[in-house]
């Protein structure tokens, strides 16, 4: 049983805001994406529908060729944002576990970007 006090983690629970998620993922997948926000009070769905973006199923369905897309998500809520430090490290991991360039340090953060574009990822 779902609990509606809870945000649901799997993709086959998430229902609804079919037009939200083409949205953003249309312009995830545009030929220049763009960055967006999610914003909404609390208890309205917000951390579901990111669980749902993330989820192999929904990048399949709205993204095509999944393997061409670097998802990362984290919370960003309060003290598990953490310091930026921790943000890059987060996406650094990331971006190794998907095969790419990984760095630690800030001035290679473009380089690598730079590196994923030419390639094709977004």
């Amino acid at each position: 049983m779902i609990d509606p006090e809870l945000p649901v983690s799997l993709a086959s629970e998430f229902v609804g805001q079919r037009s939200t998620v083409r949205r953003i993922f249309s312009r995830i997948g545009a030929q220049r994406p763009q960055s967006l926000a999610v914003i909404g009070g609390r208890k309205v769905g917000k951390t579901s529908l990111f669980n749902y973006l993330l989820s192999k199923d929904a990048r399949e369905e709205n993204l095509g060729s999944v393997s061409d897309y670097i998802m990362h998500g984290f919370s960003a809520d309060g003290e598990a944002a953490g310091s930026v430090d921790t943000f890059l490290a987060r996406i650094n991991s990331t971006i190794n576990a998907t095969g790419g360039p990984g760095d630690s340090q800030y001035a290679m953060l473009q380089r690598i970007v730079e590196e994923m574009h030419s390639s094709g990822k977004k």
